[in-house]
């Protein structure tokens, strides 16, 4: 029925009941026209330039409030901040689904509604819509969603709750390609967040009661919210524009704690950080006080208590904040929720005793989200733990009566959302131990391996150096000299933010001063206890240049030297560092000082020392611990230091027999010339112990080794001679060789030469299998009989022979004296296969001496 004959309809109705009904009746209908010609024929606030939600009513749920108003005119793509794109409202206000920030879940669902209307003028109404994408993901070929999860804007009948007209931002697309072409949205081809205008005749309505409803019942992560603007009705005019200006958030900022016992806002009710204080960075913000009660697509629950919990924020972000403080009463046990911390070592809590009398404040505990388990998603109850917080507990009863404060550390750079920390509950009260007898919880131990604190000198000693841990900030109890090193906080290195694994807030580090060089040197120590010492060191590809010298501290004499033995370049992928890479990230070693000669109470130094300007040429470091008074407090899993220190004498320098530093273990070139091609004399020697992920044993006589990785190139040729020698003895010698184009010459001192070993073992099958014959960068031992020289003057020529497929050589162990013949059957170098690296599983194994074939003719 048209709207115009329905009206005549009741018109003659009302002439009807006038003359048979009752006055009262007739003043009943009067009384019903008369409410009808009150309404409006236009929205109140369809254009939203009030600036909040005038004229509408929130019917639940949390996606629309007054804080989803907005006045933003451009929107822009992550990576492409410098193409905004202009949102093409009307005015200067509109409804934005994601709140004027930007900020408001996609996963938020709810509805508002307007005030009654009467529809008049065309029966036109149009409205611009954005976001509410109908697909699931970007691409034009995306899956439909459900259509129970859709946002849409419903136009309804008041009568009977009828929707008679349902607008969807139908036009969304977002661009397809790797770029943003700002014109593809200006033009109307592309639509996501810029407003589409959208027209519906519903003149078949004329002189109806209606409301419109605005509805987000879309959870999903891809455009899961609608924006609206300029809703007019019959035809009307825009919305008069309302006064511009840039909203902001009226946070809470101060709070009281309820006790001394407690800290300010540990449940982040107030909706802000209230009662924190952001020490450094960006990851800690009000805004990163999150209201939403789910998190992903999957909608599971954060299980935080109250409205409020701290965030999934700025997941690439790093910063501190810290609590207030507190005095540690009852119990002594502290609480807290705890999620994300995907990286245990950058993500965590810090526990701080305040230091007395001016001494520096204590790191008692560290402790992050050790539950943190990323399988059975999104399955929470089959023990999945990502964000979705866990609840622990901690005892700190030793510290009972002492003045704490907590700190909240993010050093983690990584763009996974479960990078970052979600937190809650933290409550530092608790009369007795707390139970939970309706969740799971964990209780928090302290894992001293995150904690650096020296120990106390006993009585009358200084055993222990003092800022051995750099605890202090800076260089206090070490003199510097030259330029290679600072003493920093950061956590990581590089923009990959590789974690340094230090101890502790502090480290020494010359990850930006790999051109510097120079010492740093401890103060006196005492020798005591059980003689150990512990520390973490990184970088010094050549150890021979990069070490940690102890000294005599009277004399300065040097008495040991220990270099990261441990250093690897396996490259970063795929989790390389910290696994067979290990460059800037430290290891952890530990040493004995009386077993390398050093009597217990003696009074020594520690000495940093940088003498390397590339290939890895810097020093971090960490924890020099001096004194263990048992050896219950060493570190767990410590690798034991090598002491490198070279002899007096270098080896051979007493014998004419025996050419000069034939073992490399001088940590450089010395005793050995160039004589042709392109080799780095500066840098060939190493102490490397293996060679790639696979841990390949390069079968090393002692500590250093010529390595023909680091001498050049594959392609490249080159020959180095050693210095004069005389064939003594047996006239046998032999010597360590690796590498397809090695080559080791030997000739008379007029340059003639009398011989020419190739490695004859090569093998570049079953890799890596040392134990089913793959011999590539792995030195076999050679022995050749020069006897019929013996008593002449010879040299010895180490060459590369050069080619793009293992063109390498190495060599180590050139012993030109025996006093008889060695028995080649009968000997073999003794090495240990890794898993990788054996047919059969970890094992020692022997690879056997060879006889080397002389290939010049006589």
């Amino acid at each position: 029925m048209k709207a115009k004959t329905r009206k005549i309809l009741i018109t003659l109705a009302s002439a009807l009941c006038a003359a048979t009904l009752s006055a009262g009746f007739a003043g009943c209908a009067n009384q019903n026209e008369s409410q009808a010609e009150k309404l409006p024929t236009s929205l109140i606030n369809g254009g939203f330039e009030s600036t909040d939600l005038s004229g509408w009513t929130i019917e639940g749920g949390k996606a629309f409030d007054n804080d989803s108003v907005s006045s933003r005119t451009q929107f822009t793509f992550a990576g492409f901040e410098n193409k905004p794109i202009p949102v093409n409202q009307t005015g200067n206000w509109y409804l934005d689904g994601k709140g004027y920030d930007r900020t408001r879940s996609n996963g938020y669902t709810g509805s508002i509604r307007s005030n009654s209307f009467v529809l008049t003028g065309d029966g036109e109404i149009s409205m611009k819509l954005a976001g509410g994408a109908l697909v699931a993901h970007k691409g034009e070929g995306a899956p439909q969603k459900s259509r129970e999860k859709i946002c849409y804007v419903g136009v309804y009948t008041a009568k009977d709750d009828k929707m008679v007209a349902k607008f969807t931002n139908k036009y969304f697309l977002e661009h397809t390609e790797s770029y943003v072409n700002v014109n593809d949205y200006i033009s109307g081809v592309c639509c996501t967040d810029n407003f589409y205008t959208y027209r519906e005749d519903l003149s078949d309505y004329l002189g109806e009661e209606m409301y419109i409803r605005v509805v987000d019942n879309d959870t999903s992560v891809y455009y899961g919210y609608i924006s609206v603007d300029d809703i007019r009705i019959g035809g009307e005019d825009a919305q008069s524009e309302g006064q511009y200006f840039v909203k902001t958030h009226d946070y809470v900022l101060d709070v009281e704690a309820p006790s001394q016992y407690e800290i300010k806002n540990g449940d982040f009710e107030t909706g802000s950080l209230a009662g924190w204080t952001v020490v450094e960075g960006e990851a800690f913000s009000h805004a990163g006080v999150n209201a939403n009660e789910y998190w992903w697509n999957e909608n599971i629950t954060y299980s935080r208590d109250g409205n409020y919990h701290y965030g999934l924020y700025k997941p690439t972000a790093t910063g501190v904040m810290r609590s207030s403080e507190f005095v540690l009463g009852g119990s002594g046990y502290i609480s807290y929720k705890l999620g994300g911390c995907e990286n245990n070592a950058l993500t965590y809590l810090r526990f701080m005793v305040k230091g007395a009398d001016g001494e520096p404040d204590v790191e008692v505990a560290k402790y992050s989200n050790f539950k943190f388990w990323n399988y059975q998603f999104p399955y929470v109850e089959n023990g999945m733990r990502l964000l979705n917080l866990v609840q622990y507990y901690a005892d700190f009863s030793p510290y009972i009566g002492k003045t704490m404060y907590i700190e909240a550390v993010d050093q983690n750079t990584s763009s996974s959302d479960l990078g970052c920390m979600t937190l809650d509950s933290v409550q530092t009260y608790w009369e007795n131990k707390p139970q939970w007898y309706t969740s799971v919880s964990f209780e928090a131990k302290v894992d001293s391996e995150s904690l650096d604190m020296a120990p106390n000198n006993p009585e009358g000693h200084t055993y222990q150096i003092e800022n051995g841990t750099f605890e202090t900030g800076d260089l206090t109890g070490w003199t510097a000299v030259g330029d290679f090193g600072d003493v920093s906080a950061d956590a990581t290195w590089w923009n990959e933010g590789f974690p340094y694994n230090k101890k502790g807030t502090y480290l020494f580090t010359g990850i930006s001063k790999e051109g510097g060089t120079g010492t740093l040197t401890s103060g006196e120590f005492e020798l005591g206890g059980t003689g150990y010492i512990s520390f973490r060191l990184g970088g010094g590809s050549n150890p021979a240049k990069c070490y940690v010298s102890i000294l005599d501290s009277q004399s300065d004499k040097e008495l040991a030297r220990f270099g990261n033995l441990s250093f690897r370049d396996n490259g970063i992928a795929g989790g390389a560092v910290g696994t067979t890479s290990f460059l800037a990230n430290m290891v952890q070693y530990k040493v004995n000082l009386v077993d390398c000669g050093i009597a217990l109470g003696s009074k020594l130094k520690l000495q940093i020392v940088d003498n390397a300007t590339n290939d890895w040429g810097l020093v971090t470091a960490d924890s020099f611990i001096t004194y263990y008074e048992n050896a219950n407090g060493l570190p767990e899993k410590a690798v034991e230091a090598k002491n490198i220190l070279p002899a007096e004498t270098v080896f051979g320098s007493d014998s004419e027999y025996q050419i000069l530093n034939g073992n490399f273990e001088t940590g450089d070139m010395t005793g050995w010339t160039y004589v042709s091609g392109n080799v780095n004399m500066d840098n060939s020697v190493s102490a490397a112990a293996d060679f790639w992920a696979e841990k390949i044993s390069f079968n090393v006589g002692n500590t250093f080794f010529f390595n023909g990785w680091k001498a050049g190139a594959e392609a490249e040729v080159f020959a180095i001679k050693s210095q004069n020698f005389t064939l003594g003895g047996s006239g046998f010698i032999s010597f360590k060789m690796g590498g397809r184009t090695a080559r080791l010459n030997v000739y008379k001192a007029d340059g003639t030469k009398i011989a020419s070993y190739a490695n004859t073992k090569f093998n570049d099958v079953n890799f890596p299998k040392l134990d089913k014959d793959c011999r590539t960068a792995t030195m076999t031992t050679f022995v050749a009989d020069l006897s019929g020289y013996l008593g002449q003057e010879l040299y010895i020529e180490l060459c590369d022979e050069g080619s793009d497929n293992w063109g390498l050589a190495f060599f180590d162990e050139i012993i030109t004296y025996y006093a008889s013949a060695p028995s080649v059957a009968t000997s073999y170098d003794t090495i240990t296969l890794s898993s990788s690296t054996s047919s059969t599983g970890a094992k020692q194994y022997n690879i056997a001496w060879e006889t080397a074939v002389n290939e010049v003719v006589s």
